[in-house]
């Protein structure tokens, strides 16, 4: 019923939206147009990680970006029983894109998408006159990133609401 929902409120409001699912990476998520990707591989103190990234900045309104981030780890680096190092991992995750954007935090607040760890987030930056709103997940050894900038005279506004709340997680 929520699906059917959500399906309507996108059809009748928002204009066309398309259903995104990157290849092979077990997630979903709503988008207002195509989106862009790009992929690198990092080495980090965790080892090698293959990140991608898919972003739609809107044309009727560049201050609009909806991203989703795909961070791909080794195979083993987080074990799925030890809850609260993967939690402390999410917080620092956090930390450091606060600490990258100069940002300060307006929430943080765990919770779980289907049975995984999770953080939803809001922080403001650029002298407050930027809002990033976003979720986090960490399911096995990728971590899932999905977040919406705005202006903060634009940050109540249904397309980023609609945007995080349509992620999903696939399950095998």
């Amino acid at each position: 019923m929520k699906y059917l929902l959500l399906i309507l409120s996108i059809s009748l409001f928002q204009g066309t939206w398309i259903n995104f699912e990157p290849p092979n990476m077990g997630v979903r998520v709503y988008v207002p147009a195509e989106m862009d990707s790009k992929a690198i591989e990092i080495e980090t103190d965790l080892g090698i990680v293959n990140l991608y990234s898919y972003s739609h900045q809107q044309v009727e309104d560049p201050g609009n970006i909806f991203m989703l981030n795909l961070n791909l780890y080794e195979e083993g680096t987080f074990h799925p029983d030890s809850t609260s190092l993967n939690s402390e991992f999410l917080e620092t995750t956090l930390e450091e894109l606060l600490t990258n954007l100069k940002g300060e935090l307006d929430y943080a607040e765990p919770f779980k998408i289907q049975k995984h760890l999770a953080l939803k987030y809001r922080m403001k930056y650029n002298q407050n006159g930027t809002i990033a709103k976003g979720k986090m997940v960490l399911k096995n050894d990728i971590l899932y990133i999905v977040q919406v900038f705005t202006s903060s005279e634009k940050s109540l506004n249904e397309d980023m609401e609609l945007y995080l709340n349509s992620f999903k997680m696939l399950e095998e």
